[in-house]
């Protein structure tokens, strides 16, 4: 079995990038399991580039660079680019336990039935959060998977987009997808926004398929985190970003959008809180903002 690990990068920490490389040298490959490593390159400056290409060429990975800015791009460039059974995503600061491709590889064989699948992603803090904050860090993704679990269900949970394992076939029918519609140019990171989506999608087009989402206990992943993640403004800027893409692919999926309640009457529901808001109102009026903007770039652009 061909297993294809791609990364996707703009201009890293270079401390967790070598983190990320050293845990996937380190791993564990069972017997008839062929990986392919790709690292995309996603616009960064010249000089980074210059360093990437180096750091590919000594850990025996693939680089692919990709101008247009947006690490939705970046994911299908690397998609375009595979040919294995199985897509293993792996962001750049993320450490992989020793035996996550093995683990992978088994699952690929023994459950035909699963299209997509990830585990548990861990978070490893540069700095200690306030206990406020820390209910909140589920926007960074982190999930413990403590059994098996998995649907075919449009809306099941999403697999956290950082360890997830892609069948061939769903990987071949989102590349479809992300060529007819020309709204996902708007989903996932970028140095401007903080949006996401495509993970989700990935999901929703394994379930269509008939395929299951899986997470699995036995795949499990370390998260790094730096200072700057944990900051309220970084925070609120994900909250912000996840319902204005949620909008965006409703749209694309011909779902209905989240309803949005008006600014008059979310002024009248909070304005105790407002005045000296609590970080968890923060957070809620940032997915509101995120869900009433979205809204209305939908409205200006009928693709």
């Amino acid at each position: 079995m061909k297993i294809d690990l791609i990364i996707c990068t703009h201009n890293p920490r270079w401390d967790y990038l070598i983190r990320t490389l050293d845990s996937i040298a380190q791993q564990q490959i069972s017997d008839g399991m062929e990986v392919e490593k790709l690292l995309v390159d996603n616009n960064s400056p010249p000089e980074c580039s210059e360093k990437l290409k180096a750091l590919c060429a000594e850990r025996g990975f693939r680089y692919l660079f990709e101008e247009k800015q947006g690490q939705v791009h970046a994911r299908f460039l690397g998609m375009r680019e595979t040919t294995g059974e199985i897509i293993l995503w792996s962001d750049d600061d993320t450490v992989l336990a020793p035996n996550y491709l093995a683990e992978a590889s088994r699952i690929a064989r023994e459950k035909p039935f699963l299209g997509i699948w990830g585990g548990s992603v861990t978070l490893e803090l540069e700095k200690p959060v306030r206990e406020d904050v820390r209910p909140y860090l589920a926007l960074l993704t982190e999930q413990l998977v403590q059994y098996e679990e998995w649907s075919n269900y449009r809306d099941c949970l999403p697999v956290a987009g950082a360890g997830m394992c892609m069948r061939r076939v769903v990987v071949e029918r989102c590349i479809k997808n992300y060529e007819i519609s020309p709204l996902y140019k708007y989903l996932g990171r970028s140095v401007e926004n903080l949006f996401s989506g495509e993970d989700w999608d990935f999901c929703i087009t394994c379930a269509e398929m008939g395929f299951g989402v899986g997470r699995m206990p036995q795949l499990s992943l370390t998260h790094l985190i730096p200072e700057r993640r944990t900051k309220e403004e970084y925070l609120l800027k994900i909250a912000y970003g996840h319902r204005y893409s949620a909008q965006i692919l409703l749209a694309i999926r011909g779902l209905a959008p989240i309803q949005v309640v008006s600014s008059r009457r979310v002024l009248e529901m909070n304005i105790r809180q407002l005045i000296k808001p609590a970080f968890a109102k923060k957070v809620l009026l940032a997915e509101w903002r995120g869900a009433k903007d979205g809204a209305e770039f939908l409205r200006g652009n009928k693709l």
